[in-house]
């Protein structure tokens, strides 16, 4: 019985962290992953991706989700221009003027 009980658990966690990572809400999965165990798992490994994540951007030459802090897309290889370095550089140029 125990066994069973830490199985169950155990899917509640993993269908969690699988939530996230597909840019859902990983809250409502864990409690899924309580009531119905292997079904929330099964159900949020077949759902598509929401969104980007909140450190992610979308790849302007392929369109896949990349990291903020990316400088090359890791899907397409191309070079990233990171909306972070260019505001940098600009207050760069007008401390120097």
């Amino acid at each position: 019985m125990d066994f069973v009980v830490l199985l169950w658990i155990l899917f509640a966690i993993v269908s969690a962290v699988a939530a996230y990572g597909k840019g859902r809400i990983p809250g409502w999965w864990l409690l899924l992953g309580f009531a119905i165990g292997p079904f929330a798992l099964m159900s949020v490994l077949v759902l598509p991706k929401v969104g980007p994540l909140p450190n992610e951007i979308t790849c302007p030459f392929c369109g896949e989700f990349i990291k903020n802090k990316a400088t090359i897309c890791r899907y397409c290889g191309q070079k990233q221009n990171n909306k972070e370095d260019f505001e940098f550089s600009c207050d760069a140029t007008k401390k120097q003027k």
